[in-house]
C-alpha cells in the first residue's frame, strides 16, 4: 500500500512539473509573439510613406495569393 502512494506521489510530481515546464514555455512564445509584433508595427508606420503604392501593391497581391495557397493546402490536408 506505501509503494502505491509512493509512484502516485512521484507519478503527480512528474506531472506538475512537466505543466509548470509547459507552462512557461508558452508564456515565452507569447511574449515573443508580442515582441515581435510591436515591433514589425514600428517598421510599418516607418515605411508607411517610405514604399511606393506599385510595391504596396505588388506585396499586398502577393501575400493574398500565399494566404489563398496556405488555405487551399490546409484544405486539401496535404
Amino acid at each position: 500500500m506505501a509503494s502505491n502512494c509512493l509512484k502516485t506521489g512521484l507519478s503527480i510530481s512528474k506531472n506538475l512539473s512537466f505543466r509548470i515546464e509547459t507552462w512557461g514555455k508558452l508564456v515565452l512564445g507569447t511574449i515573443v509573439n508580442c515582441l515581435t509584433i510591436i515591433a514589425g508595427s514600428l517598421i510599418g508606420i516607418g515605411f508607411r510613406n517610405g514604399i511606393p503604392e506599385k510595391y504596396n501593391q505588388t506585396v499586398m497581391q502577393a501575400i493574398g495569393l500565399a494566404v489563398i495557397l496556405i488555405g487551399m493546402k490546409s484544405a486539401l490536408g496535404q
